[in-house]
């Protein structure tokens, strides 16, 4: 239990010292204190609940990841009746240029702009609090300068969540005077099962084309995606 309390405490500090800051740092934070408390601390009490709210907790993140990747599809070829590509955004390094994570989504996205030529792409995501610029801007310079033709690109800039990327894009598919409701999806496979469930509720049609998250950051994403999931379902479809 120490070593292991010791491995989850520097995988902590060092996903912070990364700068990876999210909910999900944080809980991964609040876990690791918990291990070494049971580690160290001869409060047997104290000890008995954490162990509980642990095994909980990690018993529901078990059936979560179970169910988030028994529906994930990184792939697909079926182009019928697909109007555009729709990009979802997410965080800027030093508040102008994309992340890693953005980065893996815009290639995808040029994977499949080159796939199918004839296809508009809409990039999504506003100017967060620490951002220069909006998300959607710094995705369209990152596919101009990969070859995307402007012409081919449309974007929003107001979202700052996910609720909104798909809000806001319909309203973009309106202002065009566009009927477009079926899409290839571009977003990282942990955020993908919540973003079709919004989808779903714009009566938007998505076949999802994910991207395989760094393992790195991936504890902590699945640490922040289970709040969001719960936070989905309680508060965006409605």
């Amino acid at each position: 239990m120490k070593i292991f309390s010791r491995l989850f405490l520097a995988y902590s500090v060092c996903v912070l010292l990364a700068g990876y800051v999210n909910v999900g740092t944080f809980i991964s934070i609040l876990i690791a204190i918990a291990f070494v408390y049971i580690a160290q601390s001869n409060n047997n009490n104290v000890k008995r609940i954490l162990k509980y709210i642990l095994t909980v907790y990690f018993s529901i993140l078990g059936l979560f990841i179970i169910f988030l990747y028994s529906n994930v599809k990184y792939e697909s070829n079926n182009s019928k009746n697909v109007n555009g590509i729709l990009v979802l955004g997410s965080g800027l390094n030093f508040g102008e240029t994309p992340s890693k994570e953005g980065k893996l989504r815009l290639n995808k996205a040029i994977k499949y702009a080159n796939k199918f030529p004839h296809l508009p792409i809409y990039l999504t995501g506003g100017k967060g609090i620490d951002e220069k610029l909006a998300e959607s801007t710094a995705f369209k310079k990152y596919l101009l300068d990969n070859g995307i033709s402007v012409s081919r690109i449309h974007t929003e800039d107001f979202s700052t969540s996910t609720k909104e990327n798909f809000y806001y894009t319909k309203e973009l598919l309106k202002k065009e005077g566009n009927n477009y409701d079926t899409f290839f999806l571009v977003t990282s496979d942990f955020h993908m099962l919540r973003a079709k469930l919004i989808a779903k509720h714009f009566d938007i049609n998505v076949i999802p084309v994910a991207t395989a998250t760094n393992i790195f950051t991936l504890p902590i994403n699945l640490f922040r995606e289970e709040i969001a999931f719960i936070k989905t379902l309680i508060f965006d479809l409605n």
